[in-house]
């Protein structure tokens, strides 16, 4: 960094401290971007962090902007801003890499410890079914399947997908799923994906038809103009 911008980094810095004492949490972030510190840290995590994705990056720097407020609020003595920051965002990294890992290993596990499939009861979707009907047995098929897919994320995120088609939703972001369950935006990416995984193996393992199910959980209903006529 130029010499010449040190004093309007510092500047910025002090203006992020005296923010926070006055309680205006909206000027001091304001302030931390101008210092360039939450870049830096940002950078810097990544960095050392690379299994983590970037929007749990941010996520995780917000939190120790959190911290940081707090403690300046607080009257705690903090003789470097971005030092403190860093190692905040740093430890919650660490904690938060740590979760991920052991996500990672339960679900390996799981796919060992899976319960064995049962004698199903419920018939898949069939062609002679209009649209509507076709979704709704898809749905009472998928939720069926769910106690076999292990993992309790996955069962959750695909729950709540599940939920969203029956209601008639034709999209759910990552982002929702996420905040409704309190999970990570990377949880969700991967529970969604293992979790249509398991659903089709589960589907296989009872003899149903994963095309079928996975036709009746199409998001919107086809047009007219590609039906047989």
């Amino acid at each position: 960094m130029p010499e010449d911008n040190r004093p309007n980094i510092d500047a910025a810095l002090e203006a992020a401290k005296d923010a926070a004492r006055k309680a205006d949490p909206r000027r001091m972030v304001e302030a931390l971007f101008d210092s360039f510190a939450l870049d830096g840290i940002r950078i810097r995590l990544g960095l050392k962090w690379p299994g983590i994705h970037q929007d749990d990056i941010n996520f995780l720097i917000a939190e120790a902007v959190d911290v940081l407020y707090h403690a300046v609020q607080g009257g705690d003595r903090v003789l470097s801003l971005p030092g403190y920051l860093w190692k905040v965002a740093d430890r919650k990294a660490c904690d938060y890499d740590a979760r991920r890992q052991r996500d990672m290993l339960t679900d390996m596990e799981d796919l060992h410890e899976t319960p064995k499939a049962e004698e199903e009861h419920v018939q898949p979707p069939s062609d002679e079914m209009d649209w509507e009907e076709r979704r709704e047995k898809a749905v009472a098929v998928a939720r069926s399947l769910l106690p076999k897919l292990g993992q309790k994320n996955l069962q959750d995120v695909l729950s709540y997908v599940i939920e969203a088609v029956e209601a008639g939703r034709e999209d759910v972001p990552n982002a929702e799923i996420a905040e409704a369950l309190g999970l990570s935006s990377d949880t969700v990416r991967t529970s969604l994906s293992r979790g249509f995984r398991r659903l089709e193996r589960a589907a296989r393992e009872v003899g149903l038809s994963v095309d079928a199910i996975q036709d009746g959980l199409a998001d919107e209903e086809p047009d007219a103009t590609d039906q047989e006529v």
